[in-house]
């Protein structure tokens, strides 16, 4: 995650290109190409080169396409943790030690919580292998907690759109508002049950401060 002048810059990637490298990295991991060592790497390099962020629509219009042709019912499984948040989800990809992906339907958010820590329903949690997540649809805001030093963390967000495809490694603190409901393919670089032991965990650093909630410049490059 680059900065400039102690705030996240985070540039969204458009173009051919974007989509191009967003559909090949989905490919591996839908195919079972890629092990867990491989998403790692990539999604790790992706964070500290400020390529994280790519705008694919056009994958994200086929993978909506793929879940229902797939069709059967989506289980109430996705954040077992949290069940009245009430999300709707199914696998793609479930194999132990893989890489998995896991279709999301998320519900409008029901309000802003009194948590002091995120002020939204959900606290920030980790999870202990890296992440990504294509928007199918909706217009979340995701949370992610910034370390400037030891003594300075930040949370910044990230409005997100349809067709966003956002990387983010293991053990970095997030969350996000759900805003009025959204739709999201969920990766992770190995698979774990939602409803399992070791599938996310609290914040390391919820026992300290926590600064200001901060946005993160937006950029564009295609």
């Amino acid at each position: 995650m680059k900065t400039t002048e102690n705030t996240p810059l985070v540039t969204r990637h458009i173009g051919q290109d974007a989509e191009t490298d967003a559909l090949t990295f989905m490919m591996q991991l839908l195919m079972g190409a890629m092990t867990r060592m491989d998403c790692e790497r990539d999604i790790e390099q992706r964070w500290e080169s400020d390529t994280q962020l790519l705008q694919a629509p056009k994958l994200a219009v086929a993978i909506d396409r793929l879940v229902n042709e797939l069709g059967s019912e989506r289980k109430s499984i996705y954040a077992a943790d949290a069940p009245d948040l009430d999300f709707r989800s199914k696998w793609l990809v479930a194999q132990d030690g893989a890489p998995g992906a896991i279709y999301v339907d998320a519900p409008p958010e029901r309000g802003v919580s009194t948590n002091q820590s995120t002020g939204l329903n959900r606290e920030m949690h980790c999870h202990d292998s890296a992440r990504a997540a294509l928007i199918i649809r909706g217009e979340p805001i995701f949370h992610f907690m910034h370390r400037q030093d030891e003594q300075d963390l930040r949370r910044f967000v990230i409005p997100m759109r349809a067709g966003d495809l956002i990387f983010w490694p293991r053990d970095i603190p997030h969350t996000f508002n759900a805003m009025s409901g959204f739709s999201l393919l969920s990766i992770m670089a190995s698979y774990v049950g939602p409803d399992k032991d070791g599938f996310s965990y609290p914040c390391p650093h919820t026992d300290k401060p926590i600064g200001p909630l901060i946005p993160v410049r937006m950029g564009q490059s295609n």
